[in-house]
């Protein structure tokens, strides 16, 4: 039998063709994804979180005070005031403060171009550290990693907005690549955790894993590191405590501590397993397998914690495919520590990967252009929100997405998602809500995720002055249902 028909050859070539298919499928579904992230930076709707960021930067550069009394409202801007809590450390939000003019003057849409894309640099800057500081012979495997996170939709949704989550990324894939590099997290490395913690709160588990292992396999690091991260956290917690006037851990929980939904926990996992999951399972058994290298032994640690963090955290009332970003850097940390295997020898992993990368890459291939045909439709519609409710120049625009209504206004009123959640647990009045949502001068509402729903109160004050005026792909806009003279 001629050495090429041999069913050995034929297997090695058949895995040889998936690999290379696998490929295939990452790099277009890289390109699309990278060219929605330039091409509709624009037209997106604001998404959580970014209208918050942007809200704290324009208080911080036109030096109000920050942290308000919601119950009381700030009024410093004009009525309705704004009743809000400090989502996060506001690291990203002081950052996005500093601002060229030139973005702010064209108002928040320039605002919020500007700061999408440097959240586009520091999340593909993540990425590209682990890879360049990869071992020689691993930098191809790291590469193809960063590249299968890279290309994934869902990711991208949250790493290219204006958000603290992708500079908290930054930070700790600059401290991961670091531990892993030296086979402990040391004194830069400790105080890069600590900074993407206090960056975005839920990015710990990168660094409580690999801490944590650091204490198994070099326990005078572990004091260094430890010791470093506590000096970041100190001062950053006596500087917010300062600025504050102590009010700033109220603040942080009231905002974020929305409660555990079993529901949204299960769907979450189910879904996100046809991503993340199989990427994870093969990154632990190469790092379990060289566990005695230190080296894999933090990144092992790292990539458990980040995971096990997710994998309970995406219960929460709000949770997103964000909460995986950390996992996602685990594993091409990892791989940045570990030759490739030979898939044309391997066919099984050959047809493993080549599956993993036709599931994600279809779906965003799939995502793109569904996505910028409906940030068009939205786009329009938030535009011609004011004409279609006849609003007059001195009206408010009310929206439960604080980011339109600093579109539509230059400032926000009420922070629906936060309030929403506080209200119906009797942790904020709602009078005061309803007040402020039928004042003569609110003459529109753009509505979106409903958050202003689960107060019964607020929802039946709404329907009672608004009806439904224009919408589409879930968003809507409500007109007066009797105009005011």
């Amino acid at each position: 039998m001629p050495a090429s028909s041999r069913p050995g050859s034929i297997t090695n070539r058949a895995a040889g063709g998936a690999a290379a298919l696998a490929a295939g499928c990452v790099l277009v579904a890289l390109v699309l994804v990278l060219v929605w992230a330039v091409a509709d930076v624009r037209a997106r709707p604001p998404m959580g979180g970014e209208g918050e960021a942007l809200f704290e930067a324009a208080r911080m550069r036109a030096h109000l005070p920050l942290y308000t009394d919601p119950i009381a409202g700030a009024w410093d801007q004009g009525a309705p005031p704004a009743r809000y809590y400090v989502l996060y450390p506001p690291l990203w939000s002081w950052a996005l403060s500093l601002l060229p003019a030139p973005a702010l003057s064209y108002g928040f849409g320039a605002a919020l171009v500007f700061a999408r894309l440097a959240a586009l640099a520091c999340w593909l800057g993540a990425l590209v550290v682990l890879v360049a500081r990869a071992d020689v012979g691993a930098r191809w495997h790291a590469l193809a990693f960063a590249a299968f996170f890279a290309s994934i939709f869902n990711l991208a949704l949250f790493a290219v907005a204006a958000r603290p989550d992708s500079l908290a990324a930054l930070c700790a894939a600059v401290a991961l690549e670091r531990a892993t590099r030296h086979g402990g997290v040391d004194a830069v490395a400790g105080a890069l955790f600590a900074v993407a913690a206090w960056t975005k709160p839920t990015v710990v588990g990168l660094g409580a894993g690999a801490i944590g292992a650091t204490v198994l396999v070099a326990p005078r690091l572990a004091v260094r590191a430890c010791a470093s991260a506590a000096a970041v956290s100190l001062a950053i917690a006596w500087l917010l405590d300062h600025a504050s006037g102590g009010v700033w851990l109220r603040h942080l929980l009231a905002a974020t501590l929305q409660p555990f939904d079993f529901g949204h926990w299960l769907a979450s996992v189910t879904h996100e397993a046809f991503f993340f999951f199989a990427p994870v399972a093969y990154a632990a058994a190469r790092a379990w397998k060289g566990r005695d290298d230190p080296r894999l032994a933090v990144g092992l640690g790292a990539l458990a914690g980040a995971f096990g963090c997710a994998f309970v955290l995406v219960g929460k009332s709000g949770s997103a495919t964000n909460y995986w970003i950390e996992s996602a850097l685990g594993v091409v940390a990892i791989a940045a520590r570990t030759p490739p295997p030979s898939l044309t020898a391997r066919p099984a992993l050959a047809a493993a990967a080549l599956a993993q990368a036709l599931w994600s890459g279809v779906a965003s291939v799939r995502s793109v252009p569904e996505s910028i045909a409906a940030d068009a439709r939205i786009d329009a519609l938030l535009a011609s929100a004011r004409r279609t409710c006849s609003a007059r120049a001195g009206d408010f625009v009310l929206a439960d997405e604080v980011g339109v209504e600093l579109l539509q206004n230059g400032r926000s009123a009420a922070n629906t998602y936060q309030l929403s959640f506080l209200a119906r647990a009797g942790r904020f009045p709602v009078a005061p809500w309803i007040a402020d949502v039928t004042r003569p001068d609110v003459t529109c509402f753009i509505e979106h995720f409903g958050a202003m729903r689960r107060v019964p109160e607020l929802s039946r004050a709404l329907d009672a002055r608004f009806e439904a005026a224009a919408g589409t792909d879930g968003w809507a806009v409500r007109r007066l249902r009797i105009r005011p003279l």
